[in-house]
């Protein structure tokens, strides 16, 4: 399948669009082909809304601001049908706008879980994939439960790993709920 991707200047959301395809579908960028568009254009909703309009030549999604570009992007692609050697976008074509204003994931780092023992690679794409999914931010909080006293191993590493998850979910626009 060939696509011809318009970022207008937006990369990090083109990247992950990128990525999110060629995970599925063997593809190439090239200048022609399916054409999708990523913009901005804050007057199309309240904070965080998308818009996909289907155009002559391909898809146009528009955000209102760069989280909801985010949110357009994530639902452009949950909601195409996809086979082995392509996929048809099938979105909603209307005004998308969250429910709530927030839409949070708590990070248990602590007892040994994937979130304490993932690498730095494996928690930026999943919180990718949650950014995707219309996530706008994340808790983690630092438990006593198993822990003896701020000289514990345990506690060095769980402060270490909500480090890493904060300093991602900023770099990906995130909100922190925590504090």
């Amino acid at each position: 399948m060939d696509i011809r991707l318009i970022d207008n200047g937006y990369e990090k959301h083109a990247t992950l669009l990128k990525r999110s395809i060629v995970e599925r579908i063997p593809v190439e960028f090239i200048d022609e082909g399916m054409k999708i568009e990523l913009c901005i254009e804050m007057t199309i909703g309240k904070e965080e809304s998308y818009l996909i309009t289907s155009e002559t030549d391909g898809w146009k999604i528009t955000g209102s601001d760069e989280a909801g570009l985010y949110y357009g992007i994530g639902k452009f692609l949950h909601t195409a049908k996809w086979c082995a050697e392509a996929f048809e976008p099938n979105p909603p074509m209307k005004v998308m706008t969250p429910s709530c204003s927030y839409r949070v994931i708590y990070f248990s780092v602590h007892c040994y879980n994937w979130y304490q023992m993932a690498s730095v690679e494996e928690l930026e794409r999943y919180l990718e994939e949650l950014l995707l999914w219309g996530y706008n931010g994340i808790h983690c909080i630092i438990p006593v439960l198993n822990l003896h006293s701020c000289d514990d191993e345990l506690f060095h590493h769980s402060v270490n790993v909500s480090r890493r998850l904060y300093i991602l979910a900023k770099k990906l626009g995130m909100k922190n709920l925590s504090t």
